[in-house]
């Protein structure tokens, strides 16, 4: 896949399913030794493979404190949730009418993950921020908050998640919430160029910071 990983990613793995099973939600680096077994055998019993867009500090832990750059913003669009039972029809007709949405942007994703209801696009920084201890961690975070507010709002719709250790779905993997029809996740790139926070922020203009919460999760 053409989108840059940190040399040491961190896997996270939840129960797709319902159940919630606590011994399928994981931390672990990817890469390591039994790493890639490891993962198999997860999806084996049913958990999704995540992983987090920025480098942590420890492949063993994942959150706001444990962020050492500031280097992808990304988001989890939904077209569809799990309980509309929609038609996959229906759900690829709206993820397509959304993957051309985004390819129209004046600032385009670098690229996103194709998910089984919706897209994770995802920004690429060509002037990364090193984030060398919690205070400029938080301030980071608070800064990838506001930019998710103010993109999502030139896109009209909501993202599932707004912090800068957030986690997307890992490439290849498999969506298991229907285990009968598991949905294989996929990288698309979009526009295939980095952008500049200067440039993020001139396309998609900071909005009212009011509701926007700090968080160290």
């Amino acid at each position: 896949m053409k989108l840059y990983l940190p040399e040491d990613i961190t896997i996270q793995t939840f129960d797709d399913s319902e159940a919630e099973r606590k011994n399928l939600a994981q931390i672990f680096p990817y890469e390591a030794n039994g790493s890639k077994e490891r993962i198999k055998e997860l999806q084996a019993k049913g958990a999704g493979i995540y992983f987090a867009t920025n480098p942590q500090q420890d492949s063993l832990t994942r959150g706001v404190k444990f962020t050492t750059r500031f280097q992808y913003l990304s988001l989890d669009l939904d077209v569809a949730k799990e309980k509309e039972n929609l038609e996959m029809v229906e759900i690829s007709r709206l993820r397509g009418n959304l993957l051309v949405t985004l390819t129209g942007l004046s600032l385009p994703p670098y690229g996103a993950m194709i998910t089984k209801n919706g897209i994770q696009p995802v920004w690429k920084f060509s002037n990364p921020r090193d984030l060398p201890d919690g205070d400029s961690r938080l301030k980071a975070n608070f800064e990838y908050k506001v930019m998710v507010k103010a993109v999502t709002k030139v896109l009209g719709q909501r993202s599932e998640g707004n912090s800068i250790c957030r986690v997307i779905r890992f490439p290849d993997s498999l969506h298991l919430k229907n285990s009968a029809n598991p949905f294989k996740i996929t990288y698309q790139e979009i526009s295939g160029q980095e952008c500049t926070f200067e440039e993020f922020n001139k396309a998609y203009p900071v909005v009212q910071t009011e509701n926007v919460k700090s968080s160290t999760t």
